[in-house]
């Protein structure tokens, strides 16, 4: 059965089908605890298994990690 993770927006399958799916199921890489930069390598290596309309979520996740990075250089750098 094919599924959509909600988190990291990935396409992944699965031969059990779950008995009573309430609602999508986490894929098994956003089932445990990350970091923004594993979900961000995650992405990146699945991304052939991301839907095209998801792009511009996962590129903004990036920008926004990115943009946190830098600004916490910075602010190293100033002190």
């Amino acid at each position: 059965m094919r599924y959509h993770c909600p988190s990291c927006k990935i396409n992944w399958e699965d031969s059990l089908e779950p008995v009573m799916q309430i609602a999508q199921p986490l894929c098994i890489f956003c089932s445990s605890r990350h970091t923004q930069s594993e979900l961000i390598k995650w992405q990146m290596e699945h991304i052939k298994d991301v839907n095209v309309k998801d792009y511009g979520l996962i590129v903004a996740h990036m920008y926004r990690y990115f943009e946190g990075e830098i600004r916490i250089l910075k602010d190293k750098t100033d002190e």
